[in-house]
């Protein structure tokens, strides 16, 4: 970390937080004593830049004259620079060291230092057929590898302040979750499985909010009775168990691969090991 960036942190704790309580641990002394430090690390030299809170007050007073059509403005999904406090506002706009990166700078990025993305989160947004309608470019996008997809995804999505992703180190195999895995064990993320199931009507489909952006997951005829015995405990054999005794093997297979397919996309529905591995 920086000086600048350190500087930011320690003026404007994000999150934000009431300074007052780092009363107790904040100590001026030797060797954070300012003065001692211009002195003894920067021998007098170090140019004192415009102090930082002068800058807030300045970006606070140049935020509330914007005129209707600058992005910040226009954009209502950006607002911590309104109702994050200094704290947000700093982090959004005044951050000491910031760097925005596509899709093909953030893997660029990762190579260069022998890491690979097992998944970028979530994988939905990465996929540009989340975003495109015209068949024929859904069709030349599907064709694309899977990089060249994730950046195509990124241009008409206009959501993306972020990236998240989980890495591996390249030279390293790695081998994703296997679906078809009846050992593992499914795991609903932010959802209740059979409040869930109870909410959704025959062929409805899944309504996401991908920030303000609405997109839709197939729901399969056997995805409620699915859903309503995911508990993050049962394994996947025992869940699709019944609902195969009901609707025969072939369907429920089918549908399951329908529903974790969709789910897992939106970063809803995952897998994980049993006891022992």
């Amino acid at each position: 970390m920086d000086d600048a960036v350190a500087a930011q942190y320690e003026a404007y704790p994000y999150p934000a937080r009431d300074a007052r309580d780092e009363a107790r641990r904040l100590v001026v002394g030797s060797p954070s004593f300012l003065a001692e430090i211009d002195h003894g690390v920067f021998g007098a030299r170090r140019d004192p830049a415009l102090p930082l809170p002068a800058r807030v007050e300045a970006a606070r007073r140049l935020v509330r004259t914007l005129p209707a059509t600058h992005w910040l403005a226009r954009n209502r999904l950006i607002t911590d620079h309104l109702d994050g406090g200094d704290a947000g506002l700093v982090d959004l706009l005044l951050r000491g060291r910031d760097r925005p990166y596509t899709v093909p700078a953030f893997r660029s990025l990762l190579a260069a230092v022998g890491l690979v993305p097992t998944v970028l989160v979530e994988p939905v947004r990465y996929d540009p057929l989340t975003w495109l309608t015209d068949p024929r470019l859904r069709e030349r996008a599907a064709a694309l590898p899977k990089a060249e997809r994730e950046a195509l995804a990124e241009a008409p999505s206009g959501t993306m302040a972020t990236h998240i992703a989980y890495l591996r180190r390249a030279a390293e195999p790695w081998t994703p979750p296997d679906p078809e895995d009846a050992t593992r064990i499914p795991v609903l993320r932010d959802l209740d499985g059979p409040a869930f199931a109870a909410s959704l009507s025959l062929g409805q489909r899944i309504a996401l909010d991908l920030d303000g952006v609405r997109a839709q997951i197939a729901s399969p005829p056997l995805g409620p009775a699915i859903l309503a015995r995911i508990d993050g405990r049962a394994s996947l054999g025992a869940v699709l168990e019944p609902v195969a005794a009901k609707a025969g093997a072939e369907r429920a297979w089918r549908d399951w691969r329908a529903l974790s397919a969709g789910l897992n996309a939106a970063n809803k529905l995952l897998l994980a090991a049993p006891p022992g591995g």
